[in-house]
């Protein structure tokens, strides 16, 4: 049976009564239902493969066992959990031999998601505008407190490292948040610039004795989940992805 998480809550089988195996015979009728997906709902489909993968001690991994993997850890995006479901189920296994196909698949019906630009010259006098526009977004797409401080705090040090060093006399702004994830982007027409190549400072010595500079890149890379760059069309883009609960 299907696994189905209604938003905010936990993941359970979807009982429906079954037919004769797909394509088994020709000429075999099928009944049909539906199921309605509401925004924010996962629903998650996987072969026998996954419940019937056995251990040393010819035990099967199971219904059980496959529900407490999904329901283990929350925030995760649909690939996250068909990755941590494999990751569990290959430490059940351990060494012992697959006997048959693993096929997984995880679907979720995305809320609808707060979206804004803001293009402007980048300068130190402009970053409070650059603030004001992330803060609305954030409170319209119900982010916490706590996690729009940590957000203006990552924005402040890259939009600061643009107006100072990019050379760029444009930069663009960009929003998307909702269903638990922030993504904000910048995009800058200033020299060619990968803030993720730069060497991480070491953060054991005092503030003394560090060389200048890289602490502010770095502080963000902890900060947030995921920080992506690439350089397209003539710009800097660089994407910060933050998630809350």
């Amino acid at each position: 049976p299907p696994v189905l998480r209604k938003k905010n809550g936990t993941f359970a089988y979807f009982k429906s009564k079954g037919d004769f195996v797909l394509a088994g015979m020709d000429g075999i009728q099928y009944r049909k239902f539906e199921l309605q997906l509401e925004p924010g709902d996962t629903i998650y489909f996987y072969t026998d493969g996954v419940t019937e993968a056995k251990n040393k001690e010819d035990e099967f991994f199971g219904e059980d066992r496959l529900l407490q993997s999904l329901n283990e850890k929350r925030g995760l995006s649909v690939e996250e959990i068909c990755k941590k479901v494999k990751r569990d189920m290959d430490a059940f296994v351990g060494d012992e031999d697959q006997f048959d196909d693993i096929t997984m698949l995880c679907v979720k019906l995305n809320e609808k998601r707060q979206q804004g630009t803001l293009s402007l010259k980048p300068t130190l006098e402009s970053l409070d505008e650059v603030a004001d526009f992330l803060t609305e977004y954030m409170d319209q797409s119900g982010v916490p407190q706590k996690d729009i401080n940590k957000m203006l705090v990552a924005m402040d040090e890259i939009y600061s490292n643009i107006s100072y060093y990019s050379g760029a006399d444009w930069a663009k702004i960009e929003y998307s948040g909702g269903e638990g994830e922030v993504l904000l982007t910048f995009r800058d027409n200033g020299k060619p610039y990968n803030p993720l190549e730069a060497e991480d400072p070491d953060i054991t010595l005092s503030a003394e004795e560090r060389s200048i500079g890289g602490l502010g890149v770095y502080m963000v890379r902890q900060m947030m989940d995921q920080v992506e760059y690439t350089y397209e069309d003539g710009c800097n883009v660089l994407t910060l992805t933050m998630r809350y609960v």
